[in-house]
């Protein structure tokens, strides 16, 4: 597949993402659409990453922004 289809898979998937959180956002909390979608997104991602380049691709060398950027995340998502 070319990157052109790949891009055009993504923006039509981040659309429909986007319908079903405006749909979803009458019933439930944000939080908990946002936690749901984290639910669904994960597995999907590592799978991709897996299959494309190998879980090894997800190290990093600097594991405290990596949790300086998770706690920042969490805190924003509190005050929102």
């Amino acid at each position: 597949m070319s990157r052109r289809g790949s891009h055009q898979q993504a923006f039509s998937l981040f659309s429909f993402q986007d319908i079903i959180i405006k749909h979803l956002s009458t019933s439930l909390p944000v939080h908990e659409i946002v936690f749901i979608r984290g639910l669904v997104a994960a597995p999907l991602i590592f799978l991709y990453v897996h299959y494309d380049s190998g879980l090894g691709a997800l190290t990093t060398r600097r594991p405290w922004l990596h949790a300086v950027r998770a706690v920042a995340m969490f805190l924003s998502y509190l005050s929102f």
